[in-house]
């Protein structure tokens, strides 16, 4: 059942990934806690944001744009090595309480103020992006958000926006693989189930990839906003039910 459920959350979240940009660590971050530990799930969601992210890079290998990239990427790097060592030092229910409260305050920010923000690709800009974003893909493996709001901005049109996400999105991943391997936290429990995880997200990142020019992202992206606040939620009753 949990390789099932591993498979039909990452196939899903393939979907939303490539269809929107972002969103695959987020959507399995939301249900993977509920029946695996907390940390076994982030690593599961690097593996196969990585696995992803191999086909995104093979996509757009001829339209990467590294000074639009360099910035963000860099200090994103830098961001989840701090963001790595406090998910080894800090308590999993207040984590499952941080990430409750980071989904809400997202899907808030998105569902109805992302259209008045406009960011600069200045170096300050896409250091100060980069760090937050490195810090929550280290503790929860959803640095995607932050990235979003800067790329969003950033970018002349949606493939432009794609391209930045995903090349970006394989980059620091693999560092924070990297720090994950050598920090021992690849079990043989994970690697148990991402055989079908992976075959899920590689199924869901193909069919996303065919949708990305036909479906309403707009639209998309606010259910998916609502139903992340709606989990957020969940998880914030959960870990205070869990630390009091």
């Amino acid at each position: 059942m949990q390789a099932f459920l591993c498979f039909l959350i990452c196939f899903s979240g393939g979907i939303i990934q490539t269809g929107t940009g972002f969103g695959l660590s987020i959507w399995g971050m939301a249900f993977l806690p509920f029946f695996m530990p907390f940390k076994s799930a982030t690593v599961l969601m690097t593996i196969c944001t990585f696995a992803m992210g191999l086909q995104a890079l093979y996509k757009y290998r001829r339209q990467i744009n590294f000074r639009l990239i360099l910035f963000p990427t860099a200090f994103a790097i830098v961001g989840r090595s701090a963001g790595f060592y406090l998910l080894n030092y800090v308590n999993a229910d207040l984590l499952r309480i941080i990430l409750g409260a980071t989904f809400v305050v997202f899907s808030v920010y998105f569902a109805f103020y992302s259209d008045r923000l406009r960011i600069r690709p200045t170096p300050v800009n896409g250091t100060i992006t980069g760090l937050l974003s490195g810090v929550l893909g280290g503790m929860f493996n959803t640095g995607g958000p932050p990235m979003v709001v800067y790329f969003l901005s950033c970018t002349k049109d949606k493939n432009e926006y794609n391209m930045a996400m995903q090349i970006s999105t394989i980059i620091t991943v693999s560092y924070s693989l990297l720090l994950q391997v050598m920090g021992g936290s690849v079990s043989g429990e994970v690697l148990s189930v991402s055989v079908y995880a992976i075959i899920g997200v590689t199924i869901g990142a193909y069919l996303g990839f065919l949708l990305f020019d036909k479906i309403n992202r707009a639209l998309l992206s606010k259910i998916i906003y609502i139903f992340l606040a709606i989990m957020g939620c969940t998880l914030l009753v959960s870990g205070f039910r869990a630390i009091a």
